[in-house]
């Protein structure tokens, strides 16, 4: 049974290198256009060129190997985040990246016929009481795969289906109501509203900002899953880095089921089997730290839909790369794994992975660089019962300074929709 897996794809992915070049024209950042949208774009490295992929929304859209595009996308009406990225031939990153508008959809929805979102309830511009009654509709060509709703840049519902009819509890005051689907090729369909609820506002909280502070194990970052700023993909998470785009999300600051009442929701959609999606934190590098304690609460629902979930820090340092990859894989062994870097493979230690769904886990791994230039997993404690792992393993070589805290949401067989809570994700260095 094969388990995705590309870890070292992903990072790589965050690390760019000063010899290379993405241009793109068009579309121009900040344009205007009409769907499809049409996307030329070339890049130039050192190395050469190995591949350019776009992303619309972070999701993946194309890929074409080589050192040119001239391609068109099916978008929906409204804003889009656009990222063109290429890869030279040792695994450097370049990008461009560019916010446009598509207005290629009028109103609060696609035309009869198009492919895009209709929005019938809310009305735009109108008001509504609490819960907001959502209801909309999407199509496409091929066939719409996943349709989230956002309340104020949060995920507040998901469905593998093209039509919505739910309701949605909100605060006084204006609101900003988002559909998105995507469609079987990871296109991606948005339609914006704004509502306004009857009373006063109520804010979001705000994220708080990366701060190094003083714990129990020495300097650390703290509540890491409510920092903004989180990157991420599907495609990446695959076998090769070449998964399939299913749907996924992370919304914050949930407060139900929370321990601090501000968990992360990473949300996985279904209809690909053993797909996944895989999110990552950037901090401040610390090169002088060689000890880790990765520390947080998980708590998941449906059973038996994870084929495994993924816990990783990721540290450059001294010319190498350090992936303290940790799998606790729930299906096929029901065991702890590590990944060993330089070999490029999980490795099974025999450890018992007993995380039990509708529960909160608590999660430890402590993890070190040793003198040698090797690292190794120290011991891993899941619900106060600790083991000691002690495996040593080697890095490979990359330039630059770099620390990351990840984390990765793989599927089963049938390719079955999950969502995984996360909260108090802390790491400690020393």
């Amino acid at each position: 049974m094969k388990i995705t897996k590309w870890i070292l794809a992903v990072s790589m992915l965050v690390s760019l290198t000063t010899f290379a070049d993405v241009s793109v024209s068009p579309p121009a950042d900040g344009q205007t256009v009409n769907s499809p949208v049409h996307v030329v774009a070339s890049a130039s490295a050192a190395n050469g060129v190995a591949a350019i992929r776009v992303y619309v929304d972070d999701n993946s859209i194309y890929l074409a190997y080589g050192d040119n595009i001239d391609t068109n996308i099916d978008l929906g009406g409204g804003s889009h985040h656009v990222v063109v990225q290429s890869w030279d031939n040792t695994g450097n990153v370049s990008k461009q990246e560019m916010t446009i508008n598509v207005a290629g959809f009028v109103g609060a929805g696609a035309p009869s016929g198009a492919a895009g979102v209709t929005v019938s309830s809310p009305t735009n511009g109108g008001g509504s009481g609490s819960p907001i009654h959502v209801v909309a509709s999407s199509q496409a060509p091929a066939g719409i795969v996943a349709t989230l709703v956002y309340l104020d840049d949060q995920n507040v519902f998901q469905t593998n289906a093209s039509n919505v009819d739910t309701y949605i509890n909100a605060g006084p005051g204006s609101h900003n109501v988002v559909v998105q689907s995507w469609d079987a090729n990871g296109a991606v369909y948005k339609q914006p509203v704004s509502v306004a609820v009857d009373g006063g506002a109520a804010p979001a909280p705000a994220a708080p900002q990366e701060q190094a502070q003083q714990g129990p194990y020495g300097n650390g970052y703290y509540d890491i899953d409510q920092l903004g700023g989180w990157d991420s993909c599907n495609a990446c998470a695959g076998d090769g880095g070449s998964g399939p785009q299913v749907g996924y999300s992370l919304s914050q600051w949930r407060n139900s089921p929370s321990i601090d009442g501000q968990s992360a929701q990473f949300w996985l959609a279904g209809g690909y089997p053993y797909s996944g999606a895989l999110w990552w934190k950037q901090v401040t590098p610390q090169p002088g730290a060689s000890h880790f304690v990765y520390d947080l609460y998980f708590y998941y629902d449906n059973p038996g839909a994870p084929q495994a979930l993924e816990f990783d820090v990721n540290q450059v340092v001294n010319g190498s790369r350090y992936i303290f990859g940790t799998e606790c894989n729930i299906r096929q062994y029901g065991t702890w794994q590590v990944w060993d870097t330089a070999g490029h493979h999980w490795v099974n230690t025999g450890i018992g992975c007993d995380a039990a769904a509708y529960n909160w886990n608590h999660m430890t791994w402590e993890f070190q660089r040793n003198g040698d230039g090797s690292y190794t997993f120290l011991a891993v404690t899941l619900n106060g019962q600790k083991h000691y792992v002690n495996h040593t393993y080697w890095p490979i070589p990359n330039g630059g300074n770099e620390l990351n805290v990840a984390f990765q949401l793989d599927s089963n067989y049938a390719g079955t929709e999950y969502s995984v809570w996360v909260d108090k994700i802390g790491l400690t260095y020393y």
